[in-house]
């Protein structure tokens, strides 16, 4: 899945609960922005940790937000939006088979 400022790396995982893991290189920025990124990637999860964790899936899946360079010039309110539709599409996915059916 990808939007214009972020890419997630999904995988199926053997674990019961899904995992998060947040990735932002140096094109980003410099090490001040690349953290306020993954603070702001920590904070929307842990708001939003319901609705991601409740898709309706059975099958636990391994997310990896990894943000584009795009990213930099990005106010708090637009990554916020811009998550937003990242995990809509994500979720969407993998409530649908389309997900399944590739990694099977």
């Amino acid at each position: 899945m990808h939007t214009k400022c972020f890419i997630a790396a999904v995988l199926k995982n053997t674990c019961q609960n899904h995992r998060i893991g947040i990735t932002v290189s140096k094109k980003v920025g410099n090490a001040v922005k690349r953290n306020q990124v993954k603070r702001i990637i920590r904070e929307y999860i842990r708001h939003r940790k319901g609705r991601i964790t409740e898709s309706g899936n059975t099958i636990s899946y391994d997310i990896n937000i990894i943000a584009k360079k795009e990213t930099s010039h990005l106010t708090n309110v637009q990554i916020v939006d811009a998550l937003d539709t990242l995990f809509t599409k994500l979720l969407s996915s993998l409530s649908d088979d389309r997900l399944q059916k590739l990694e099977s």
